[in-house]
This record gives structure tokens, C-alpha cells and sequence, in this order.
């Protein structure tokens, strides 16, 4: 924003106007050179529209020729690579290398992330690095090895520009292109807290929030089963009484896939009332949540889940025929582990032979609109459910009934 004063006294004195600089965020003044109060403030509108357009996520934005034709605009020319760098050089004129960078990022997320979302983290950077020097730094083998996109050797040269033309190049849906986005804005998170590189926007310190958005602005309808056909899948799975069981613990549970077939026999209780529930990160597209425990993705916790009467009544006749440990075998006569990926491959080829178009995610909402719509209160269904309230109100609130009709939270 810019705005305009008058100094002086009149006639003599002039317009003045100030603005802050959209790079270094620098208070800048100058005289107008008129006393007209009308063109001061065209001035200042043009000021204005001149320093907005030279912010740095700006400067991203490609206009189609067309357009800049129409507007008889010259097309830009391209920026030298120093001018188009994303970070200043660090103090001391030392030059921070990629190598330097990974391996700091590595040694946190190692740390503070589970396995599954390191494995992506890592898939993420072998496509922009190349998979030689996330090698060469975290010593984790992969199966593909793809061709570097990025083969600068040092952090400065990484821009918001390429960064976004590296996404775009993926062909990711939104979600995915999202998930990258948070990866390079946390590493240069990274890079400016341990002093790789400086800042040269003080408006936007992160190189990387110059990035697009890649916002979902229409979300998919939540899918839920209704009673009858809850009881269709039901019935069509009776030759399988493991999917079977699956489909019920997800239904009548609200537990995702990879926490479904975790469980074991010893984590029912003895009178039925509840199960112990192992928390598992599960990366079925479209389960967006994951496991939350105190507003944090965690693995390796566990939570109490209630077993309603329609689990209860089919889990007293079902373990009455389970041999093994685990309470989704995936072979009644080994009673070994589902695969998750196995497990709903497996249940998608079945439900497309009979024509149903239901998946693991599906159940899961099953359970929650199911809660909701009996007055359940939030808090009791976060916990139940393993998730936090801000994701539950996300996917559900259209669900959920007015607090007044909702049962009170149970006394701690």
C-alpha cells in the first residue's frame, strides 16, 4: 500500500508519497513535484500497482502472449540465473551447498517423521536431486532412480521459479502438488533457521511462499453407506469372512485400513467393550486426515475404541472361527498380515464384480456420519476416531448436529 501527504504550506508546498519496498521492506519517500491533490493521488494508484507487481510471487506469473499483445505489453525478457535466485548468499560470502542442505533436512526428518512419510519425502527429493546424492547423504536405498531436475550445486540457485516448473512437470493432482509445496517451503525452513542462506524478502522471508497455492477449492462429496446398503456389502462378503471382518471393523469402528488389519486378538477387550487400536499411518489416496494424537501425526500410540452393539454382536460369532493371532488374516489357514495395498486391491476387484463403488475411505465416513447424526459430540468422535477436531469439522461438519442435541462428553 502507498500512501500520499502534503508538505509545505500553500500554494507552495507539495504532494509526497511513501511506500514499502515489496522486496527488502524498506519505508521509501519521495516528492511527487506537484501540489495537485488529483494528480498526487493517480500517482500514488500507479506507485502502488508498480510496487505490487514487483513482489516476488508476482513475478511467477506468466501472462499468455495473447494477452500481453492486447495489451500492447512487450513480452518479458528472461531474468539472469543471479536475479532469479530464490535466497541471498549467506554472511560471509559462504556459498551453502545442496549437499549441506540434505543432509541437515535428513537428520530431522529422520527424527520426527514415520516411515512412510519419509520414504515420500526422500521420493520427493531423488526427483529433484537425483537419486546419486540423497544416496550419497542418507545411505537409503531406492528402487527407481530418476535423472536429476535440478543440477545446480548450491542452495541460492534454487528458485521459486523452478521449483514451480518442477511440480508443473509431475503431473500431480492438487492434493499431491500441495504435499510438494509444504516439502521445499519446510526445507527452506530449514536452510533459513541454521543460517545456509538469508532472507531477501523481509515481507516473505521463505523463498518458497512464492510458490502457487495449489488450493483445492472444491472438494469431493463425502461417500457414506446407508443402512441398506451396509448390509449388501455385508451379505456379498459372506464367503470372505476376513474382508468381511475388515469391512466391519472400518464401518462400525471408524478405523482406518492400516489400523483394521494391525489388529490382533489380544487387542479386544476380554467383555467386548472396547478394542486397543494401534495407531498407523495409512497413505490411501483420498484419507487425508491420518493419525492425529494431540494434534500431531504420530505412529505407535494406541487409543481406545468403542465396539458397538452391531460390531459386538458379529464379533462374538466371528471369533469363534478365527485360528490365528491376527483378526484380519489374509489366508484363514496361514493367518498371516493383510497388505494394506493387497487387502483393497483385492476388495476393489470384488466390488466391481457385484457393481459397487465403495472403498476403505468410504467405511470410514460411514462410521463418522453414522456418530454424528446419532449426536455424538465432537470431542468424543475426534478421540474415538483418532483424528483432530479442525480435520473432523473439515469432512463433516454438515454432519454434525447442533451443540444442544448433542450427548454430553462422558466425565472425566
Amino acid at each position: 500500500m502507498a500512501s500520499i501527504y502534503y508538505r509545505g504550506k500553500p500554494p507552495a508546498g507539495t504532494w509526497w508519497v511513501q511506500f514499502y519496498h515489496p522486496r527488502n521492506g524498506a519505508l521509501a519517500r519521495f516528492s511527487l513535484a506537484t501540489g495537485d491533490k488529483f494528480a498526487a493521488e493517480q500517482l500514488r494508484r500507479r506507485i502502488e500497482l508498480e510496487a505490487e507487481l514487483r513482489r516476488p510471487e508476482l513475478q511467477l506469473v506468466q501472462i499468455p502472449p495473447p494477452v500481453l499483445e492486447c495489451l500492447g505489453v512487450p513480452p518479458p525478457l528472461p531474468l539472469p540465473p543471479t536475479a532469479a535466485a530464490s535466497a541471498a548468499l549467506p554472511a560471509g560470502g559462504r556459498r551453502a551447498r545442496v549437499r549441506d542442505l540434505l543432509a541437515l533436512y535428513w537428520g530431522i526428518i529422520r527424527e520426527e517423521n514415520v516411515a512412510a512419510h519419509r520414504s515420500n519425502k526422500l521420493s520427493i527429493l531423488r526427483h529433484f536431486f537425483g537419486w546419486q546424492i540423497v544416496l550419497e547423504v542418507t545411505g537409503v536405498e531406492c528402487r527407481s532412480k530418476p535423472e536429476a531436475y535440478f543440477r545446480g550445486e548450491f542452495v541460492e540457485e534454487i528458485s521459486a521459479a523452478c521449483v514451480r516448473d518442477f511440480i508443473g512437470s509431475r503431473g500431480l493432482e492438487p492434493k499431491t502438488k500441495r504435499h510438494y509445496r509444504e516439502l521445499f517451503h519446510n526445507l527452506f525452513e530449514v536452510a533459513l533457521a541454521d543460517g545456509l542462506i538469508h532472507a531477501t524478502n523481509i515481507h516473505s522471508p521463505n523463498p518458497m511462499a512464492a510458490l502457487p497455492s495449489y488450493a483445492v477449492r472444491y472438494r469431493k462429496p463425502i461417500v457414506f453407506l446407508d443402512p441398506a446398503q451396509v448390509q449388501t456389502q455385508f451379505d456379498l462378503l459372506a464367503g470372505s469372512p476376513s474382508m468381511q471382518a475388515g469391512v466391519a471393523l472400518m464401518i462400525h469402528a471408524g478405523l482406518r485400513r492400516a489400523e483394521t488389519l494391525w489388529l490382533k486378538r489380544e487387542c479386544i477387550c476380554g467383555d467386548l467393550e472396547f478394542l486397543s487400536v494401534r495407531t498407523q499411518c495409512d497413505l490411501e489416496s483420498g484419507d487425508e486426515d491420518g493419525p492425529v494424537v494431540g494434534g500431531v501425526k504420530t505412529e505407535g500410540s494406541t487409543r481406545p475404541v468403542s465396539i458397538l452393539p452391531p460390531l459386538r454382536s458379529f464379533l462374538e460369532r466371528y471369533l469363534q472361527t478365527l485360528a490365528g493371532e491376527w483378526l484380519v488374516p489374509d489366508d484363514p489357514r496361514r493367518g498371516g498380515r493383510w497388505d494394506k495395498d493387497n487387502f483393497s486391491s483385492e476388495l476393489r476387484k470384488f466390488n466391481r464384480k457385484h457393481g459397487l463403488p465403495w472403498t476403505c475411505l468410504h467405511y470410514r465416513h460411514t462410521f463418522a456420519t453414522n456418530r454424528c447424526a446419532e449426536g455424538w459430540n465432537v470431542w468424543d468422535l475426534a478421540r474415538e476416531m483418532g483424528t483432530g477436531l479442525d480435520m473432523l469439522q473439515k469432512h463433516y461438519a454438515a454432519f454434525v448436529r447442533p451443540a444442544r442435541q448433542q450427548r454430553q462428553p462422558p466425565a472425566d
